[in-house]
């Protein structure tokens, strides 16, 4: 019988994470994926010529000190993902905002549709711009910082309900936090730093995962779900799938987990509006602030992703609640952002459900690992060196920070 260090059951972007994490510290590991495929382990969809992929593809996290700065700089294949953005788009009922690298250009954005408030918010932007060179150069003032709520700085320039919401938006998205439960240190990075993007979605930093994994000594099968768990005397002694059995020290069962409906679509090119960025973040009432599209485009003649003359364009609703909607729930709202977009879809289908390859015993009992996060997404079980990991590409940086847990937990 093969005996690993850590079996991890799932081949999801947490999952890639941690084993080539772990097996890159000289950990033995395998990866078991019931999936034929890297590309069905992540739900990639590909359909006449277009390419989707599950997963947001735009997020915070990438800057100097984020999760994803810090799990990465680890790795030592060549970055072919993710990217920094130019800009990305914050679309309100009654104005639009394009938020850019070039912060002059932000500003200009925001003095044309905020012209009544402008000064408040340049002042805004000006003093969060010196807490950042405070931060930086003072760990006291970085710590502090941390712990501090944003809510206090914001409450300090009566700034209108419409510019709040059009950071509420942002915060909802990128720290799946309202602004009032950011900390400053969040703040900052939300005002002061670009997000960056995923190309294909995770797809290519899921390659560069793998690759990091197999250079490491790292095992991965796929078409090889894992079948049962074998304890002895209540604690971890193997794992088994339908070809054989696998001694194990500890197991990672790596869940998908999808919190978000997500519709693909393949559009006529000649519909895309040229003001129209690649990201954008829509809300259409102001009356449902929590309930908004997040809308990716693909970059016109990408025929890696669409065939000439045509774009893919994902959309998905950020909800409190998360059901799957119909399409007119999801097509009617964007006739202001793509005007004429129900003449143009040349299809629509909703993102695949991917399966988990196995479901825990009810008798095993499930506990949250503190997360900092509004939604816990690692677990432990009741059986020692038995874990969970929610597998979401709807929330990268919570996900690298339950990577990161994981791997200080078990090293």
């Amino acid at each position: 019988m093969p005996k690993y260090d850590l079996t991890i059951a799932g081949a999801g972007l947490g999952g890639l994470s941690v084993a080539a994490l772990m097996s890159r510290s000289g950990k033995k590991v395998i990866i078991l994926e019931s999936g034929a495929s890297l590309d069905a382990a992540l739900g990639v969809r590909a359909f006449d010529g277009f390419l989707f992929s599950q997963g947001t593809t735009l997020f915070s996290g990438d800057e100097q000190g984020g999760s994803f700065s810090e799990v990465f700089t680890e790795f030592s294949s060549k970055p072919e993902a993710p990217e920094p953005v130019h800009c990305f788009q914050v679309a309100l009922p009654d104005r639009r905002i394009t938020v850019s690298a070039n912060q002059a250009e932000t500003h200009a954005e925001l003095k044309r549709e905020f012209p009544m408030e402008i000064e408040s918010i340049e002042k805004c932007y000006h003093d969060i711009k010196k807490e950042s060179e405070r931060i930086q150069k003072s760990r006291i003032a970085a710590y502090f910082a941390k712990h501090k709520r944003a809510s206090g700085f914001i409450g300090n320039y009566h700034l209108s309900r419409e510019f709040t919401i059009f950071l509420e938006m942002q915060s909802l998205f990128f720290f799946r936090k309202p602004l009032s439960q950011l900390s400053l240190t969040k703040l900052i990075t939300l005002l002061d730093t670009m997000p960056a993007r995923f190309h294909h979605g995770s797809r290519a930093l899921a390659d560069r995962l793998l690759t990091d994994f197999r250079k490491s000594g790292g095992d991965i099968a796929f078409g090889e779900g894992t079948a049962e768990i074998a304890f002895k005397k209540d604690r971890l002694f193997s794992i088994k799938t339908e070809r054989r059995e696998i001694e194990a020290k500890a197991v990672l069962l790596s869940v998908p987990h999808q919190q978000t409906p997500v519709y693909f679509l393949g559009i006529r090119d000649n519909v895309v509006p040229v003001s129209m960025a690649q990201d954008v973040l829509y809300l259409p009432d102001y009356s449902r602030s929590d309930e908004f599209f997040f809308i990716s485009i693909s970059a016109d003649n990408d025929i890696s992703s669409a065939p000439m003359g045509a774009r893919t364009l994902t959309v998905s609703l950020r909800s409190p609640n998360n059901r799957r909607r119909d399409q007119d729930d999801f097509i009617v709202p964007l006739a202001d952002i793509v005007p004429f977009l129900e003449e143009n879809v040349m299809f629509m289908e909703p993102s695949p459900v991917i399966s988990p390859s196995f479901k825990l015993s009810d008798v095993v009992k499930l506990k949250a690992i503190r997360s900092t996060g509004m939604t816990p997404l690692l677990f432990k079980t009741s059986k020692r060196n038995l874990y969970m990991l929610h597998d979401t590409m709807d929330m990268p940086q919570e996900l690298m920070n339950a990577v990161r847990k994981f791997v200080a937990t078990n090293l």
